[in-house]
């Protein structure tokens, strides 16, 4: 046999061997998701109405600028502790176009050069209202783009809105960052509403309209 007939058999014994490594290395997972006989636990969620929908825009008698500037101070991580937004342990880091932690593709376009961007690393800001479990709220996770729209030099409109809105319901078995085993189950959901309400009704009272219309909550 010639030299070069035997490295091309070297390499298809190599091949194989490959092969049959990840083979056997798939037959293992495949027995381990098999052996475990359920790989997902769901809690029944139950999803409540409300009985109209909060309002995610609302003008202020403030320029945008100055909106803008005491919106930034007041929700310094650092005040945050002190006063949190949903009342839990949940803090949100501020973007916005010169420090783009996340939401970069929004606080990018032209149209949204003033905005800020609010996420806390994937962590449960709390107990949804909305979406319940057996036993209460099921833990409710999202991010949050604040818009800023001069209506007219002296009026500002904000807008709120809810990105990656998820709750974790049960959990699945699966592999993860540390291998195989059981993690957290996420479920995308609809925004609700009142969440982006209650950023809201905070940025009023950072801007001085103290006396905005309560949140609605499911009845």
């Amino acid at each position: 046999m010639s030299w070069g007939a035997t490295s091309r058999s070297r390499r298809a014994l190599i091949a194989l061997a490959a092969s049959s490594k990840l083979t056997v290395t798939l037959l293992f997972f495949v027995s381990a998701f098999v052996g475990v006989g359920c790989t997902t636990e769901v809690v029944q969620m139950a999803v409540r109405s409300l009985p109209n929908r909060n309002p995610t825009s609302y003008d202020f008698d403030v320029s945008v600028s100055e909106s803008r500037a005491k919106i930034l101070e007041a929700l310094a991580p650092e005040r945050q502790f002190s006063h949190p937004l949903f009342g839990t342990g949940a803090i949100f880091e501020i973007s916005d176009r010169d420090r783009p932690l996340a939401g970069e593709d929004l606080l990018r376009s032209p149209n949204n050069r003033d905005d800020l961007y609010l996420q806390d690393f994937h962590q449960v800001i709390w107990e949804s209202p909305v979406y319940r479990g057996a036993d209460g709220g099921l833990p409710f996770l999202a991010e949050f783009h604040i818009h800023f729209s001069a209506a007219t030099p002296s009026r500002t409109t904000i807008t709120v809105t809810a990105r990656r809105t998820e709750v974790m319901n049960g959990r699945v078995y699966s592999i993860g960052h540390d291998g195989l085993g059981w993690h957290t189950r996420y479920v995308s959901v609809d925004p609700t509403s009142i969440e982006e309400y209650l950023i809201l009704r905070r940025v009023g009272e950072i801007l001085g309209t103290p006396s905005m219309p309560k949140v609605i909550f499911p009845a």
